[in-house]
Protein backbone atom coordinates (compact mmCIF):
# COMPACT_ATOMS: atom_id res chain seq x y z
CA UNK A 1 0.00 0.00 0.00
CA UNK A 2 1.21 3.46 -1.37
CA UNK A 3 0.98 6.05 2.04
CA UNK A 4 0.78 9.75 1.03
CA UNK A 5 4.11 11.57 1.58
CA UNK A 6 2.24 14.30 4.30
CA UNK A 7 1.25 11.17 6.05
CA UNK A 8 4.50 9.72 6.34
CA UNK A 9 6.40 12.65 6.97
CA UNK A 10 3.86 13.70 10.01
CA UNK A 11 4.08 9.94 11.42
CA UNK A 12 8.14 11.03 10.69
CA UNK A 13 7.71 13.86 12.84
CA UNK A 14 5.68 12.71 15.61
CA UNK A 15 8.42 9.77 15.89
CA UNK A 16 11.31 12.21 16.53
CA UNK A 17 12.57 11.15 12.91
CA UNK A 18 14.95 12.87 10.75
CA UNK A 19 15.46 12.46 6.76
CA UNK A 20 19.15 11.75 6.15
CA UNK A 21 21.13 14.64 4.96
CA UNK A 22 19.80 15.69 1.48
CA UNK A 23 22.18 17.05 -1.58
CA UNK A 24 23.78 20.33 -1.16
CA UNK A 25 22.82 23.66 -3.46
CA UNK A 26 19.59 24.31 -3.03
CA UNK A 27 17.97 27.64 -2.19
CA UNK A 28 14.93 27.98 -0.77
CA UNK A 29 13.27 31.70 0.11
CA UNK A 30 10.40 31.65 2.93
CA UNK A 31 8.17 34.64 2.73
CA UNK A 32 6.19 35.47 5.79
CA UNK A 33 3.15 36.66 6.05
CA UNK A 34 4.02 38.44 9.10
CA UNK A 35 6.78 39.52 11.12
CA UNK A 36 9.42 37.53 13.82
CA UNK A 37 8.38 37.51 17.56
CA UNK A 38 5.12 36.84 16.39
CA UNK A 39 3.95 33.41 17.55
CA UNK A 40 2.42 31.85 14.69
CA UNK A 41 5.31 32.94 12.47
CA UNK A 42 8.06 31.59 14.69
CA UNK A 43 6.66 28.23 15.09
CA UNK A 44 6.74 28.30 11.27
CA UNK A 45 10.30 28.96 11.40
CA UNK A 46 11.34 26.49 13.52
CA UNK A 47 9.46 23.99 11.91
CA UNK A 48 11.48 25.17 8.47
CA UNK A 49 14.64 25.02 10.64
CA UNK A 50 14.01 21.08 12.29
CA UNK A 51 13.22 19.67 8.42
CA UNK A 52 16.65 21.23 7.26
CA UNK A 53 18.72 19.94 9.71
CA UNK A 54 21.78 18.50 8.51
CA UNK A 55 21.48 20.01 4.66
CA UNK A 56 23.10 22.69 2.90
CA UNK A 57 20.49 24.62 1.54
CA UNK A 58 20.86 28.16 1.07
CA UNK A 59 17.44 29.61 3.38
CA UNK A 60 16.29 33.19 3.42
CA UNK A 61 13.52 34.76 4.96
CA UNK A 62 11.56 37.88 4.04
CA UNK A 63 9.10 39.01 6.77
CA UNK A 64 6.32 40.70 4.96
CA UNK A 65 4.87 42.51 8.14
CA UNK A 66 1.38 42.79 7.14
CA UNK A 67 0.10 41.73 11.05
CA UNK A 68 1.28 45.06 12.43
CA UNK A 69 1.27 47.10 9.21
CA UNK A 70 -1.99 46.83 7.77
CA UNK A 71 -2.85 48.97 5.29
CA UNK A 72 -3.75 48.01 1.12
CA UNK A 73 -0.94 49.94 0.21
CA UNK A 74 1.95 48.14 2.64
CA UNK A 75 0.23 44.83 1.52
CA UNK A 76 0.99 45.86 -2.24
CA UNK A 77 4.72 46.98 -1.77
CA UNK A 78 5.56 44.40 0.44
CA UNK A 79 4.59 41.45 -2.29
CA UNK A 80 6.55 43.64 -4.74
CA UNK A 81 9.60 43.46 -2.16
CA UNK A 82 9.34 39.87 -2.05
CA UNK A 83 8.98 39.31 -5.77
CA UNK A 84 12.47 41.61 -5.39
CA UNK A 85 13.49 38.77 -3.33
CA UNK A 86 13.07 36.47 -5.86
CA UNK A 87 14.64 37.99 -9.10
CA UNK A 88 18.10 38.56 -6.79
CA UNK A 89 17.93 35.48 -4.84
CA UNK A 90 16.68 32.84 -7.57
CA UNK A 91 15.64 30.24 -5.52
CA UNK A 92 14.66 26.89 -6.37
CA UNK A 93 12.08 26.40 -4.30
CA UNK A 94 9.56 29.53 -2.29
CA UNK A 95 7.82 28.90 0.75
CA UNK A 96 5.08 30.97 1.48
CA UNK A 97 3.45 31.18 4.92
CA UNK A 98 -0.22 32.70 5.45
CA UNK A 99 -2.40 34.50 3.04
CA UNK A 100 -1.15 37.61 2.90
CA UNK A 101 2.04 36.08 1.08
CA UNK A 102 -0.57 34.20 -1.22
CA UNK A 103 -2.70 36.98 -1.97
CA UNK A 104 0.30 40.07 -2.59
CA UNK A 105 2.80 37.76 -3.51
CA UNK A 106 2.57 33.40 -4.50
CA UNK A 107 -0.37 33.88 -6.71
CA UNK A 108 1.65 36.12 -8.85
CA UNK A 109 4.11 33.51 -9.55
CA UNK A 110 1.51 30.38 -10.36
CA UNK A 111 1.67 28.93 -13.47
CA UNK A 112 4.69 31.51 -14.62
CA UNK A 113 7.39 29.55 -17.36
CA UNK A 114 10.38 30.68 -15.25
CA UNK A 115 9.10 30.96 -11.50
CA UNK A 116 10.40 28.89 -8.69
CA UNK A 117 8.39 26.04 -7.30
CA UNK A 118 5.89 27.32 -4.79
CA UNK A 119 4.84 25.27 -1.66
CA UNK A 120 2.52 27.74 0.82
CA UNK A 121 1.54 26.79 4.11
CA UNK A 122 -0.90 28.51 6.73
CA UNK A 123 -3.55 29.15 4.33
CA UNK A 124 -6.99 29.99 5.38
CA UNK A 125 -8.78 30.58 2.42
CA UNK A 126 -10.01 28.45 -0.25
CA UNK A 127 -6.37 27.72 -1.85
CA UNK A 128 -8.65 28.01 -5.52
CA UNK A 129 -9.10 31.71 -4.16
CA UNK A 130 -5.74 32.15 -5.05
CA UNK A 131 -5.37 30.06 -8.08
CA UNK A 132 -4.36 26.56 -6.49
CA UNK A 133 -3.06 24.19 -6.88
CA UNK A 134 -1.06 25.15 -10.31
CA UNK A 135 1.60 23.45 -11.98
CA UNK A 136 4.22 24.91 -9.78
CA UNK A 137 1.84 25.33 -6.48
CA UNK A 138 1.05 23.28 -4.02
CA UNK A 139 1.10 23.31 -0.13
CA UNK A 140 -0.85 22.66 3.43
CA UNK A 141 -4.24 24.42 4.47
CA UNK A 142 -5.01 25.53 8.20
CA UNK A 143 -8.29 24.52 9.41
CA UNK A 144 -9.13 25.28 12.80
CA UNK A 145 -10.20 22.80 15.32
CA UNK A 146 -13.64 24.48 15.90
CA UNK A 147 -15.37 21.73 17.17
CA UNK A 148 -12.82 20.28 19.07
CA UNK A 149 -12.33 23.45 20.92
CA UNK A 150 -16.14 24.11 21.63
CA UNK A 151 -16.08 20.71 22.84
CA UNK A 152 -13.38 20.74 25.07
CA UNK A 153 -14.42 23.67 26.79
CA UNK A 154 -18.18 21.77 27.11
CA UNK A 155 -16.27 18.93 29.11
CA UNK A 156 -15.56 22.26 31.87
CA UNK A 157 -18.87 24.14 31.59
CA UNK A 158 -21.49 21.18 30.79
CA UNK A 159 -24.10 23.13 31.74
CA UNK A 160 -22.95 25.73 28.64
CA UNK A 161 -25.70 27.06 26.06
CA UNK A 162 -24.27 28.48 22.89
CA UNK A 163 -20.63 30.36 21.93
CA UNK A 164 -20.09 33.64 20.23
CA UNK A 165 -17.22 34.22 17.51
CA UNK A 166 -15.13 37.41 18.02
CA UNK A 167 -11.82 38.36 15.95
CA UNK A 168 -10.26 40.72 14.22
CA UNK A 169 -10.84 41.99 10.56
CA UNK A 170 -7.98 40.24 9.23
CA UNK A 171 -8.00 38.07 6.32
CA UNK A 172 -7.37 35.41 8.27
CA UNK A 173 -9.85 35.74 10.57
CA UNK A 174 -12.46 36.11 8.55
CA UNK A 175 -11.34 33.19 6.26
CA UNK A 176 -11.44 31.09 9.51
CA UNK A 177 -14.79 32.32 9.92
CA UNK A 178 -16.21 31.48 6.67
CA UNK A 179 -14.86 28.01 7.09
CA UNK A 180 -15.84 28.03 10.82
CA UNK A 181 -19.57 28.48 9.74
CA UNK A 182 -19.24 25.59 7.37
CA UNK A 183 -18.57 23.26 11.04
CA UNK A 184 -21.39 21.32 13.17
CA UNK A 185 -20.25 21.93 16.31
CA UNK A 186 -21.71 20.91 19.69
CA UNK A 187 -22.80 24.16 20.92
CA UNK A 188 -24.85 26.42 18.74
CA UNK A 189 -22.27 29.29 17.93
CA UNK A 190 -24.90 32.74 17.89
CA UNK A 191 -23.03 35.12 15.61
CA UNK A 192 -19.69 35.89 13.87
CA UNK A 193 -17.82 39.34 14.61
CA UNK A 194 -15.40 40.87 13.47
CA UNK A 195 -14.49 44.38 15.17
CA UNK A 196 -12.45 47.03 13.52
CA UNK A 197 -11.45 49.31 16.19
CA UNK A 198 -10.76 48.99 20.03
CA UNK A 199 -14.10 50.61 21.00
CA UNK A 200 -15.90 48.38 18.65
CA UNK A 201 -14.05 45.24 20.50
CA UNK A 202 -15.20 46.58 23.37
CA UNK A 203 -18.71 46.64 22.51
CA UNK A 204 -18.82 43.50 20.70
CA UNK A 205 -17.35 41.86 24.21
CA UNK A 206 -19.31 43.84 26.32
CA UNK A 207 -22.72 42.64 24.70
CA UNK A 208 -21.43 38.98 24.17
CA UNK A 209 -21.79 38.75 28.14
CA UNK A 210 -25.45 39.15 28.36
CA UNK A 211 -25.76 36.56 24.47
CA UNK A 212 -23.74 33.82 24.99
CA UNK A 213 -21.88 31.58 27.72
CA UNK A 214 -18.59 31.97 25.92
CA UNK A 215 -16.24 33.73 23.40
CA UNK A 216 -14.12 31.82 20.86
CA UNK A 217 -11.46 33.29 19.50
CA UNK A 218 -8.79 33.37 16.18
CA UNK A 219 -6.89 36.48 15.79
CA UNK A 220 -7.16 39.77 18.06
CA UNK A 221 -3.95 41.49 16.34
CA UNK A 222 -5.04 43.72 13.72
CA UNK A 223 -7.43 46.01 16.19
CA UNK A 224 -6.79 49.33 15.81
CA UNK A 225 -7.20 52.26 18.46
CA UNK A 226 -9.42 54.07 15.69
CA UNK A 227 -10.09 53.76 12.20
CA UNK A 228 -7.58 55.62 10.47
CA UNK A 229 -4.63 54.53 12.98
CA UNK A 230 -1.46 53.96 10.95
CA UNK A 231 -0.92 50.71 13.34
CA UNK A 232 -2.93 47.94 14.99
CA UNK A 233 -2.37 47.82 18.64
CA UNK A 234 -0.29 45.50 20.65
CA UNK A 235 -2.28 42.25 20.55
CA UNK A 236 -1.33 41.48 24.44
CA UNK A 237 -3.18 44.59 25.15
CA UNK A 238 -6.64 43.88 23.32
CA UNK A 239 -6.34 40.09 24.93
CA UNK A 240 -5.65 41.54 28.51
CA UNK A 241 -8.67 44.23 28.20
CA UNK A 242 -10.79 41.41 27.07
CA UNK A 243 -9.61 38.80 29.79
CA UNK A 244 -10.45 41.70 33.08
CA UNK A 245 -13.54 43.07 31.06
CA UNK A 246 -15.60 39.04 30.29
CA UNK A 247 -17.01 37.43 33.53
CA UNK A 248 -17.76 34.74 30.67
CA UNK A 249 -15.12 32.25 29.86
CA UNK A 250 -12.91 33.53 26.73
CA UNK A 251 -11.63 30.37 24.31
CA UNK A 252 -8.78 30.85 21.82
CA UNK A 253 -8.14 28.63 18.33
CA UNK A 254 -4.21 29.82 18.70
CA UNK A 255 -1.53 28.79 21.29
CA UNK A 256 -1.13 32.45 22.12
CA UNK A 257 -4.54 33.18 22.88
CA UNK A 258 -4.30 30.49 25.78
CA UNK A 259 -0.59 31.72 26.72
CA UNK A 260 -2.34 35.46 26.68
CA UNK A 261 -5.41 34.48 29.48
CA UNK A 262 -7.67 32.57 27.25
CA UNK A 263 -8.83 29.40 29.19
CA UNK A 264 -8.99 27.03 26.37
CA UNK A 265 -8.42 25.48 23.00
CA UNK A 266 -7.16 23.11 20.57
CA UNK A 267 -4.92 24.64 18.35
CA UNK A 268 -3.05 24.30 14.71
CA UNK A 269 0.95 23.90 15.32
CA UNK A 270 2.93 26.56 13.40
CA UNK A 271 5.78 24.07 13.83
CA UNK A 272 4.11 21.24 11.72
CA UNK A 273 3.39 23.17 8.81
CA UNK A 274 6.67 24.35 8.75
CA UNK A 275 8.12 21.23 8.74
CA UNK A 276 5.95 19.31 6.20
CA UNK A 277 6.12 21.87 3.90
CA UNK A 278 10.38 22.43 4.32
CA UNK A 279 10.07 18.58 3.60
CA UNK A 280 8.47 19.27 0.54
CA UNK A 281 10.58 21.75 -0.71
CA UNK A 282 13.30 19.46 -0.28
CA UNK A 283 11.73 16.61 -2.28
CA UNK A 284 11.74 19.27 -5.40
CA UNK A 285 14.89 20.34 -4.96
CA UNK A 286 16.60 16.17 -5.21
CA UNK A 287 14.28 15.61 -7.98
CA UNK A 288 12.86 16.24 -11.63
CA UNK A 289 8.99 16.69 -10.02
CA UNK A 290 6.77 19.90 -9.81
CA UNK A 291 5.32 21.07 -6.88
CA UNK A 292 1.92 20.48 -8.54
CA UNK A 293 2.46 16.95 -8.57
CA UNK A 294 1.43 16.91 -5.23
CA UNK A 295 -1.84 16.83 -3.57
CA UNK A 296 -2.99 20.10 -1.02
CA UNK A 297 -3.29 18.47 2.13
CA UNK A 298 -3.78 19.80 5.71
CA UNK A 299 -1.89 18.93 8.78
CA UNK A 300 -3.43 16.34 11.68
CA UNK A 301 -2.37 17.21 14.84
CA UNK A 302 -4.47 19.44 17.83
CA UNK A 303 -2.59 20.81 20.43
CA UNK A 304 -4.93 20.32 23.36
CA UNK A 305 -4.30 23.96 25.76
CA UNK A 306 -5.49 24.72 28.90
CA UNK A 307 -4.38 28.14 31.16
CA UNK A 308 -4.41 26.67 34.46
CA UNK A 309 -4.59 30.73 36.49
CA UNK A 310 -7.27 31.48 33.88
CA UNK A 311 -9.74 28.71 35.16
CA UNK A 312 -8.91 29.45 38.82
CA UNK A 313 -9.73 32.76 38.60
CA UNK A 314 -13.08 31.89 36.82
CA UNK A 315 -13.66 29.25 39.80
CA UNK A 316 -13.66 26.83 36.67
CA UNK A 317 -13.59 23.22 37.23
CA UNK A 318 -11.02 21.65 34.51
CA UNK A 319 -11.56 17.55 34.89
CA UNK A 320 -8.11 16.24 35.63
CA UNK A 321 -8.60 13.99 32.24
CA UNK A 322 -8.10 16.84 30.44
CA UNK A 323 -5.38 18.25 32.02
CA UNK A 324 -3.34 15.28 31.40
CA UNK A 325 -4.06 15.00 27.85
CA UNK A 326 -3.30 19.12 27.63
CA UNK A 327 -0.36 19.50 25.49
CA UNK A 328 0.59 23.27 27.19
CA UNK A 329 -0.74 24.51 30.59
CA UNK A 330 -0.29 27.63 31.34
CA UNK A 331 -0.29 27.78 35.00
Amino acid sequence: MRYPLFLILTVAMLLGLTANPVEAGGKVLVVQSYHQGYAWVDDIDAGIAKAFEGTDYEVKTFYMDTKRKTSEDWKVESGQLAIKEVESFKPDVVITADDNAQKYFAMHLANKPDAPQVIFCGVNADPADYGFPADNVTGIIERPHFAQSIGLFQKIYPAAKNVIMICDDSITSVNTQKFCKTIKTPLPVVDYQNPSTFDQWKAAITKAQDSADAIIMFNYHTVKQSADAAQSMPPKEVMDWTITHSKIPVLSLLTFGVQDGALCGIAEDGREHGFLSAKLAGELITSNKKAGEFPISRTNQGIVMINLKTAQNLKAKVPYSLIKTAKILVK
